[in-house]
């Protein structure tokens, strides 16, 4: 269920710290009272909050298009203000888009397991409200690092809420963070759709992939990349560049 626009425009003027006086009392009764809100609010600021954490900045010409990618899908409306929109600002997308551009930097190896090495990060925790709310015990665990611990709660949130591909990928990260891939595997493959469209879609294939190749399990593993590398999506050049490693 998305929100509707007046309420999408609070997360942005939120997380661009631009909410008038008038409009925080609405924004807080939002937080309070509406799951979706929560939960859009949630993917925008685990998105910038991602990238933030990684601070590289190069690659302009690849930042450029994503933007215009973006921008694109939204004039469409195939994902009307699902990803972060153009008017959260430019230092805001650049934020964004220079966390594709880290991975380019990375070393590769034919070897799947050394590649896997080279790209793997965990997924990013990101704290659901930056003032007194917090996010539930589960995702406080993954974000301390505790992911064994982290994996039961996790799991019984996500049965409480069905279909939520979100915290499948949590899950998924805390089983590959303990070495169980087989796990991690089953989970991925579970939640991915037919193509890689979408931002969170793309994130699951992405991790799938990489947990293939910890796997040994070259040929689905390239599978995996050769749909990223030619859906046009945030992975497209590590993608590319996997697949070379791979011969």
């Amino acid at each position: 269920m998305r929100v509707p626009e007046e309420q999408f425009e609070l997360i942005v003027k939120y997380v661009d710290a631009d909410l008038q006086e008038s409009e925080k009392e609405s924004f807080e009764e939002l937080v309070i009272s509406s799951e979706p809100f929560r939960r859009e609010l949630m993917e925008v600021e685990m998105i910038i909050e991602s990238i933030k954490a990684i601070g590289h900045q190069q690659n302009v010409q690849r930042v450029k298009n994503i933007i215009h990618k973006l921008d694109a899908e939204k004039s469409t409306k195939k994902r009307k203000s699902r990803i972060i929109p153009i008017r959260l600002g430019i230092a805001a997308s650049i934020t964004l888009l220079t966390f594709f551009s880290y991975f380019i930097s990375r070393s590769s190896s034919t070897g799947t397991k050394s590649i896997f090495k080279s790209y793997y990060e965990p997924y990013p925790s990101v704290r659901l409200f930056r003032n007194e709310v917090e996010t539930s015990k589960g995702m406080q665990l993954y974000g301390s690092q505790q992911y064994k611990e982290a994996i039961p709660l996790l799991e019984a949130e996500r049965d409480q809420q069905k279909n939520d591909k979100l915290l499948e990928l949590y899950i998924a990260n805390s089983y590959m963070m303990t070495g169980r891939y087989a796990e991690s595997e089953k989970i991925l493959k579970n939640s991915k759709a037919k193509t890689a469209e979408t931002l969170i879609d793309q994130y699951i294939y992405w991790y799938l992939g990489l947990t293939l190749l910890q796997m040994e399990k070259k040929e689905e593993a390239a599978t995996v990349f050769q749909k990223l590398s030619v859906d046009g999506g945030i992975y497209e050049m590590e993608s590319k560049a996997i697949l070379e490693s791979l011969g």
